[in-house]
């Protein structure tokens, strides 16, 4: 997730600790799932999801970049490739 970060380096603020942003995405998700398991509903790992893409728009710069999805500040990275348009 840390490495997804760093290949969009440029969107975000030269002070980002990109270490302590990966943990918190992985923090968000995990527990998501974790709510979401025991409620028996996608809506918490939505909402987490939702609020946590807020978050990165929120601190990245407003331009678009290679591998950014158009209009959403968001961007997919996947182990092993470069950023890419496409959606999860």
């Amino acid at each position: 997730v840390r490495g997804c970060y760093e290949a969009a380096a440029a969107r975000f603020p030269a002070t980002t600790d990109f270490q302590a942003l990966a943990e918190l995405t992985l923090s968000v998700m995990e527990g998501g799932v974790m709510q979401a398991r025991t409620h028996r509903d996608l809506g918490p790992f939505d909402r987490g999801v939702a609020q946590l893409r807020a978050y990165i728009a929120s601190i990245t710069e407003k331009q678009e970049s290679p591998g950014a999805i158009a209009g959403t500040g968001a961007f997919v990275c996947r182990p092993g490739q470069s950023m890419s348009r496409k959606m999860v």
